[in-house]
């Protein structure tokens, strides 16, 4: 099952309220390499609970200054989310934009280098006929400037472009500490 972009901007757009936030939990990444502590709930729209909308928050132990934050939402039949949003906050790792036609002008061919935050929006990653969101939800990311100081601040920043009414829902992580 496909998502529409008129669903996907319905969702993003929403005021959200987390529901049932689960305490921080330790696992390792995708390629075992390091050890992250990750956050996830619900989302609640109104007096419902949409397509399954999830909140995460991945934060590197090792790594305190950085961090990654998703919007996602399930997809039906299948053990998989679709992105609709993820902000990556001094990432480990650098990113390229496609050229590929459905993704906007502005965006394509932007490079992101290892340390510099970006986000990615599933608006930005819309079929050209159909006008459903591709798969996996997020390939071209946008410029954030400037980049955040601390930790708080990238938090603070998802929490209100997501229209999330209750950040104080998400407990301390523990893995960030004053750096000078």
């Amino acid at each position: 099952m496909s998502l529409g972009l008129t669903e996907a901007r319905a969702y993003l757009e929403a005021d959200k309220e987390l529901t049932s936030p689960a305490p921080w939990r330790p696992k390792n990444n995708r390629d075992g390499r390091y050890p992250i502590t990750f956050f996830e709930c619900r989302v609640k729209i109104g007096q419902s609970m949409p397509r399954g909308l999830n909140f995460r928050i991945s934060v590197f132990p090792t790594f305190p200054d950085v961090a990654t934050f998703q919007f996602e939402c399930d997809q039906p039949a299948s053990r998989t989310c679709l992105t609709l949003y993820r902000m990556e906050w001094r990432p480990i790792s650098g990113h390229g934009n496609g050229l590929q036609d459905h993704i906007p002008p502005d965006l394509r061919g932007l490079i992101f280098q290892p340390g510099e935050t970006h986000e990615h929006i599933c608006t930005d990653n819309v079929g050209i006929g159909d006008q459903q969101i591709l798969k996996p939800g997020v390939h071209a990311a946008r410029r954030i400037q400037p980049d955040f100081r601390t930790y708080n601040d990238a938090l603070d920043y998802v929490c209100a472009k997501l229209r999330i009414r209750n950040p104080d829902a998400i407990p301390p992580s523990n893995a960030q500490w004053q750096l000078v």
